[in-house]
């Protein structure tokens, strides 16, 4: 609806009907990374609350990155230099497929988290949490068990919007294939009260 922009929209390979119900943006060379700006469809909403703990989640039905820099995820943006993003991806230099993390300041890039992903995910739900100015990454094949990739802090203000991509790398010739997206939500923390618990335990221990 009309609350979505889409950053360098290329609407060919953006569809609601190629998938019944789902939003699928079919994956092209383009970059946030670095000097990169050329990344085509990534949609962005204004974050509804201005301040304080959220939880936002995706689910991504059947994608299957395979060659270099295919990716599809969330992302919590200010602008293209300065955000987080969180992603299966295909990464060869870390062994294949991917969960990975990255941030981006003043477009520079800082420590990457990055776990290795084994099999086919047929469905995969991903979910940044914003705690305290902590971000914790996890992921889920189910939407009800999520498992923490990792917990960090990211030097990136509040973000003034939030939204899912899909793309390959900057100048990269993987062909492109569909991510399919049917579920984006983002709440307050203080309204998943059970997670909120769960979460103040893990960050104590």
């Amino acid at each position: 609806n009309d609350a979505w922009t889409v950053l360098n929209e290329n609407s060919e390979n953006v569809s609601l009907t190629k998938t019944r119900g789902m939003l699928t943006i079919t994956t092209e060379p383009g970059g946030i990374w670095r000097s990169y700006n050329n990344a085509k469809n990534i949609f962005l909403i204004d974050t509804p609350m201005k301040y304080g703990n959220f939880v936002m989640t995706t689910r991504i039905v059947g994608f299957d990155p395979q060659a270099r820099y295919q990716q599809a995820g969330l992302i919590c943006f200010n602008d293209i230099d300065n955000y987080v993003k969180f992603g299966l991806e295909f990464d060869p230099g870390n062994g294949g497929k991917t969960l990975a993390v990255v941030p981006e300041t003043d477009g520079i890039d800082h420590e990457n988290a990055v776990l290795q992903v084994n099999d086919v995910v047929d469905d995969l739900w991903l979910r940044i949490i914003r705690y305290d100015e902590k971000y914790i990454f996890a992921s889920s094949r189910d939407g009800k068990n999520y498992k923490t990739v990792v917990i960090q802090k990211c030097d990136v203000d509040f973000p003034s919007k939030v939204g899912i991509l899909a793309k390959n790398g900057n100048r990269n010739d993987a062909p492109g294939i569909d991510a399919c997206f049917d579920l984006f939500e983002i709440v307050p923390l203080e309204t998943r009260p059970e997670l909120e618990r769960l979460i103040k335990r893990e960050m104590e221990f």
